[in-house]
Order: structure tokens, then sequence, then C-alpha cells
């Protein structure tokens, strides 16, 4: 390499050096910063963490994903917020289970968590949907113990380094999701409302939207990951060492994803896989109502989750079912 080569190629190495340093320096908060306030500041996780930030007081804290998201009015239960988030794994559940109570300062007495077909499946074990938001409640030590180093390193980079690639994945190249010009989905202490009706749809499609889903959370996956599994335990031994009480819902679904979702894994499997933990806390309640509107889909927003309606109907059956077990007062009827 002649010195003409070689002050090229020094001069590259300059200038590269300089613009990497311009990215992760400049470059990268700036757009980070943009995602967060601009891109996903009206997104339901963030109004939702908004309303919990402004509670004094809690009794009972409802935690999981999708499936409790919508179906548990807290409007309907005296004291209680809905903290549960789309796409939400047990993992998640428990690390915010542990940043809510690690010196429960709002008094939380009762934790209400999933127990679903796929509360424990693999599908998402390792997958953290919005990661910048997700960031302040992962121990990313203990993340590393559970799912290993890799995926821990990974998930920290995508957190802290470029959390916006997650959101440029969630978002595409939607221009009104990029310029924060959404419309806001109505959220009310954490519950999301919906408003569509499963029975209003012809059979066949039912059929088609339930086969889409049960393969989107079971086919292909183990149906009971031992990691979260060991999450599950782990959230009720917290709860049992901070004194508050346990209560496993298993959230209806419809006859469709039932027939479909039980030729992979069924409540019995479910329960069995936990049977250790049932035996070794006493501060654990299940309430079963996987059954409780299968036959009629018009209380569905689609196959395995509620509208308003069917929320409404379903809170207040767990809010009775709280008062017998002593676990709150007074259920509130709107």
């Amino acid at each position: 390499m002649n010195r003409t080569d070689s002050a090229e190629m020094k001069t590259f190495l300059i200038r590269l050096c300089v613009f990497i340093m311009v990215y992760l320096f400049v470059v990268n908060p700036l757009l980070g910063l943009y995602f967060d306030k601009i891109v996903m500041k009206d997104s339901l996780l963030r109004r939702s963490h908004e309303q919990f930030m402004n509670l004094d007081t809690l009794d009972v804290l409802i935690l999981g994903d999708s499936h409790s998201m919508v179906a548990v009015d807290p409007l309907l239960i005296p004291m209680a917020f809905n903290f549960s988030t789309n796409s939400e794994s047990y993992l998640q559940t428990y690390y915010k289970a542990v940043w809510v109570l690690d010196r429960n300062e709002l008094g939380v007495e009762v934790v209400i968590v999933p127990l679903d077909l796929h509360s424990f499946s693999s599908f998402r074990t390792e997958r953290i949907n919005d990661p910048l938001y997700w960031r302040r409640y992962i121990d990313f030590f203990d993340l590393s113990r559970r799912l290993g180093p890799l995926t821990s390193l990974n998930v920290l980079v995508d957190s802290w380094f470029f959390p916006y690639s997650g959101y440029l994945m969630l978002t595409g190249a939607n221009f009104e999701f990029l310029t924060g010009n959404r419309i806001k989905q109505e959220v009310v202490l954490g519950f999301r409302p919906v408003h569509q009706h499963f029975g209003s749809l012809a059979s066949d499609e039912r059929n088609s939207i339930t086969q889409s889903r049960v393969q989107r959370h079971l086919e292909g996956f183990d149906p009971l990951d031992e990691r979260l599994l060991r999450c599950f335990g782990d959230l009720i031994d917290l709860c049992s060492k901070t004194g508050v009480e346990v209560v496993a819902v298993s959230y209806p679904i419809t006859d469709e994803y039932l027939s479909v979702a039980e030729s992979t894994v069924t409540r019995q499997d479910i329960v069995l896989a936990i049977a250790g933990d049932l035996e070794e806390y006493e501060n654990i309640h299940f309430l079963d109502y996987s059954r409780l509107f299968s036959s009629t889909p018009e209380y569905f927003n689609d196959s395995d989750h509620l509208n308003e309606e069917g929320a409404r109907l379903l809170t207040l059956r767990l809010a009775e079912d709280l008062d017998e077990l002593g676990l709150i007062q007074h259920p509130q009827v709107r």
C-alpha cells in the first residue's frame, strides 16, 4: 500500500469513527427521544402508565395481557386498576409485579393474574414489544439468568441503545404513527373497552379468525414453557412474602377457540404443570370463567377477547366472587 492509499484509508477510518460517534451520541439519543415523546406518547402503554402513576392508593391490581385488558373494568371493583398490556408474557407480568409490590407503597392487597390456555406458551417468551417502555421494569441481570445472556443483551440493546428499532417494526411506514398523529383509543384505569360483536360474523368467518388466533398463540410453540411457569411461581412467591392474595383467572373464550386450542393444551394440563405452586402457597385462588360465555359470541370482540358488554358482565361476576372470597367488599354496580 502506497502513501496515497494509506492516507486515504486513514481519512476513511477517521470519518467512519466520527460518523459512529455522532450517530451513537447525537443522532441515536435524538431518535430514541423522538419515538418516546412523539411517536408513542399516546399509546395505550403510555397512557395506562400515566393513569397508574396518578394513583394514591390501590387494593386490587389486575395484571396480564390483552385478555384481561379488555375483560376487567376496574370501575366495577372497588379500588382497582387494570395494569394489563397487549402481548404481555408472564415474564413481563412478573417484572411489573416486582416493580409495584417491592415496597407496595399503594397498599395492594389482591393481584389478579391470567391462567389462560396460552398463558405459558413460548410464542412470546423472548419477544418484548416496546422495549423503551419495559426497560423501567426489567431487571436485566435476572433476565439473563432466566433467558440467557444473549437474549438479555439483545433486549438491553433494544431498550437503551436502539429503542426505536422496535417501534419501526410496530409502526412500519405508517405516517400517522410516525408523526404521533394517532387516534386515541379509550382507556379507563387501564381498561380498554372494545365494541365489536363477534356474533355478527358468519360462522365460516368466525372459524377462520379462530384458527388464525390459535395458530398464532400455540402452533409450533411449547404450550408449557418452563421459563414462564417459573415466573408464575416466582410471582406467587413474591405475593406470599408481601402478604398479597393472588387470584388466577381463566378468562372467557368462545366454543370455537376452545375446540381448536384444547387439541394442543387443556386447562387440566396447566393446573398439573403448576401443581407444586398450588401446594406450596395458601395465598392463591382460582376462578375459571373460560366457558362462562362460550356459546354467546355476541359478548366477544373476537374468538378469545370480550367486548364491552361481555367485560361488564364478567367484571360483575368477578366482583361477586372476590366478595365471596372475602378479598373485596361492596362491589360497585354501574
